[in-house]
This record gives C-alpha cells, sequence and structure tokens, in this order.
C-alpha cells in the first residue's frame, strides 16, 4: 500500500482505504479504480492524498490519450458540399438571378444529417475553418451551430429544417452590398455602417423572391441581427418579440464569429469566446440560449487537447463549471487542476 497525491495520481490505480467525508459519509470504497471524475470529487472535498495498491502498474498514457477526443480528419461531405453551393448562391445573386427554393432544400439535405448524427460539432467547425473565407464558410458554420442547438432546446425534426435553412441564408442579403464594403479591413464609418445594417433587409426580400413557403425563415433573416434589448438593427424589436429562430441564430451567429478569423482581428480562443456571449453579452442574446450553448459545448469538451500557454500539450478531463476556461486537465501523466494552478492556463485546442 502506498499513498500518493491526488496530483500526481496516474489513471485507474485501486483504491486500497475506504475514504470518508467529515460527517463520517463514504465517498469511494475501497477497491474502486480512480477515474478523472473521482479525482475531482475529492480535490473538491479538499483531500490531497490516497492510499492505493502499490502492486497495480500504472496506465501507460497512451492508453489513457486513447480515451480523448478523436476528430475526424476530413471535413463531412454534405457541408463541404453546402459551402460550395453557398457560394453559387452569392455568385448568383450578385449578378441579378435568383436561386430557387429546391437549391436551398437540396443543401440542407446534405448538411442535416451530418450535423443530427455528431456529438461534436466543434469538431466540423474547426475542419469548415480551414476550408475556405468567412462569408462562405461562416453561413455553413451558424447553420450547424443553430440546428445544435435547436436540437438540445427540443425543437422538432421539421422546425429544426427550417432553422437550417433560415441559418444557412441569414447573411444571404450581403449579396447586395458591395464586395469592397464586405471584405474592408478596416473600422466601417458611420455611412457604411448603415449600409451593411441593410443586409437584413436585402435577404428578407431575396426570400420573397424565391417565394419561400416558410413564413418563420423570412422572419428569422430580417432579426437576427436585432437584440434582445431592442438595441440591434434595422428595425430595433424587443426581446420576446423575437423569433426563437431568430433568437437561436443571433447567438450561433456571434459564437461563430468571434471564434473565427476575421480581416481585423484574430479568433478569440473558445472558452473566452463562450465567457464572452454568455456573460458579456447579458442583455443582448437570449440568456436561456446562450446558457445552453454554454451546457453543450461544456459536455463535450472533455477529451480535448489543449496547450498551455507554458508551450505543453494536456488533454482536458473535466470542466469545472464556475470558471469553464480552467478545467482539470492531464498533463505529463498527472492531473493538473487549472482552477487551482493560475499561473497555468489554456492558449487553445489543439
Amino acid at each position: 500500500m502506498i499513498k500518493l497525491s491526488l496530483s500526481n495520481l496516474p489513471v485507474n490505480q485501486k483504491l486500497a482505504r475506504n475514504i470518508y467525508d467529515q460527517d463520517g459519509k463514504l465517498l469511494l470504497a475501497k477497491g474502486i479504480l480512480l477515474e478523472p471524475r473521482h479525482i475531482q470529487q475529492l480535490l473538491k472535498k479538499g483531500l490531497e492524498e490516497v492510499f492505493l495498491w502499490d502492486e497495480i502498474p500504472a496506465q501507460p498514457l497512451a492508453q489513457y490519450e486513447s480515451r480523448a477526443v478523436r476528430r475526424p480528419a476530413e471535413l463531412p461531405a454534405g457541408m463541404g458540399t453546402a459551402v460550395e453551393a453557398f457560394r453559387e448562391f452569392m455568385y448568383s445573386l450578385s449578378r441579378g438571378h435568383i436561386i430557387t427554393c429546391n437549391q436551398v432544400e437540396e443543401t440542407v439535405d446534405l448538411i442535416y444529417p451530418e450535423i443530427m448524427e455528431s456529438n461534436n460539432i466543434l469538431n466540423q467547425i474547426r475542419l469548415l475553418r480551414q476550408k475556405d473565407e468567412y462569408t462562405m464558410k461562416h453561413s455553413v458554420s451558424v447553420s450547424v451551430i443553430a440546428v445544435k442547438l435547436g436540437e438540445h432546446m427540443g425543437l422538432k425534426e421539421k422546425s429544426l429544417r427550417n432553422l437550417a435553412k433560415a441559418a444557412l441564408l441569414h447573411d444571404i442579403g450581403k449579396a447586395r452590398v458591395s464586395l469592397e464594403l464586405i471584405n474592408k479591413p478596416a473600422k466601417l464609418t458611420d455611412q457604411e455602417f448603415k449600409e451593411m445594417q441593410q443586409h437584413p433587409v436585402h435577404g428578407f426580400k431575396i426570400a420573397q423572391e424565391m417565394k419561400l413557403p416558410n413564413l418563420e425563415v423570412f422572419t428569422a433573416i430580417l432579426q437576427h441581427h436585432e437584440r434582445f434589448d431592442g438595441n440591434g438593427y434595422p428595425f430595433r424589436v424587443l426581446g420576446r418579440k423575437l423569433h426563437i429562430f431568430s433568437r437561436i441564430i443571433a447567438v450561433a451567429d456571434v459564437f461563430d464569429a468571434l471564434t473565427s478569423d476575421r480581416l481585423y482581428r484574430k479568433a478569440m480562443p473558445l472558452f473566452d469566446a463562450l465567457d464572452e456571449v454568455i456573460n458579456n453579452s447579458i442583455g443582448h442574446l437570449d440568456p436561456a440560449i446562450t446558457r445552453r450553448l454554454g451546457a453543450y459545448v461544456l459536455n463535450v469538451i472533455p477529451g480535448e487537447l489543449v496547450r498551455l500557454n507554458d508551450g505543453s500539450t494536456a488533454s482536458i478531463v473535466m470542466v469545472n463549471r464556475d470558471e469553464p476556461q480552467r478545467p482539470m486537465v492531464r498533463k505529463d501523466n498527472r492531473f493538473i487542476n487549472l482552477k487551482e494552478e493560475r499561473e497555468l492556463h489554456i492558449i487553445d485546442l489543439l
């Protein structure tokens, strides 16, 4: 029997003694194989050491890392095709042509199954961002994020497919804004910003020209830049008067924009962007939906590989919900609670 610090504990060691809390309640029984969730539980109780059987060999780090998230090597075919389809939409519209309902339906048919089959859409979004320029990939990314949010909010399939359509088309009005303005790397002037603010109206008119049968799609395209406190555009619609699709797309739009490289700034790290969406957008975005986004990310992020500020690589073991940007990680065969070891922090996902 040996005594080891929790901060240096190998994975899947067998506990040699029962562990009780201060009230005598059994926390963990001897013989249990200690998993990361057990370590987190013990640390929260203020425990620092445990007794283990010394004849049990430590699980090699490679075995542990085999449990980490396995990311797809390539972007799913439907999402890649959807980017090209959206490029054709923008090209046709910018030249005065129209796109049809069938074209949009076919594109949704490509990406919808891939979204529903994926538990962790963050991986698909990461691959999507490597593929193309911002405007094209952003529309597909927002559709992916919005549908996954809608799914976790309990929307039915018909609504989810319409949400996918609305999110895919939310920026379609930019086809009638000059490319010089869209691609301007510097801050827009007041007059240029007023022109840019008209793209939801342009998008609404394009949807009318397409004769889309779903009023909620029209509404979401028009309202996706409206804000919960009434300070959005183009009509400063307030709070609960906004359609649920509009509120979901607004959250997906902001989150994707923050985590993407732009002409005028680099992408924000995932946890910083999540904090921005949840805490710094109070009043602007629907708090029920931002919390839903936070819950989704926190549920899928364990197992992801990250780079720390000291240049090392670690894998996320468990998220501290009050400080999600400071999870428990495993580095060099030991557990580190970044909430306690403040000199270390995550720079980005790998």
